[in-house]
């Protein structure tokens, strides 16, 4: 593709991704987990020299899940290269057993700089909320960063930054020790 070919189907692209202003994702997948539920190994528990017996109920638990996502996205455009960015996106972790079942709620609300065709940078806040056998579990807020970018004709690199902080719901003590 000569100079000026190449440049009127990039301003063709260009014109068709400014008016995509909304997004679906929808995704399926089957997988095998040693520890659905996020169980123990252990069989006790020793608490200032008293044992108590752990249930079996609580331990590792190997299952096969099946996994169903689902996001929605919205781009209002302010102008030619800034744009809000406005997500919602859903995973359920589905097993037979039901109190393995697990739920991840996030929404994401930014702002979207493009640079040029293809590129972007974006960035804004998160946040979530878990349910694990359906009662809610923890929440979590903080901050995300993304940047796309085109690698040559056929490939393209993204990468994304997410830092936020767990606060669990119903076991408070576990807050303290979540990663940031």
């Amino acid at each position: 593709m000569t100079g000026p070919e190449r440049n009127a189907a990039d301003g063709i692209l260009n014109q068709i991704a400014r008016r995509k202003v909304w997004s679906v994702r929808l995704g399926f997948s089957i997988e095998p987990a040693t520890n659905a539920g996020k169980g123990t190994v252990a069989s006790t528990i020793a608490i200032d020299g008293l044992v108590l017996t752990i249930p079996d109920t609580l331990r590792t638990q190997q299952a096969t899940g099946v996994i169903l996502s689902a996001g929605f996205s919205v781009r209002p455009r302010f102008n030619e290269t800034l744009s809000a960015n406005l997500s919602l996106d859903g995973v359920v972790r589905y097993y037979e057993n039901q109190r393995l079942r697990e739920t991840l709620v996030l929404g994401r609300a930014g702002l979207r700089r493009d640079i040029s065709a293809n590129t972007w940078i974006e960035g804004g806040l998160v946040a979530g909320k878990e349910y694990a056998a359906g009662s809610p579990y923890s929440h979590r807020y903080g901050i995300y960063a993304a940047a796309h970018t085109p690698l040559g004709r056929r490939a393209f690199a993204r990468v994304g930054f997410e830092h936020y902080r767990v606060a669990h719901d119903s076991f408070t003590l576990l807050t303290g020790l979540a990663p940031c």
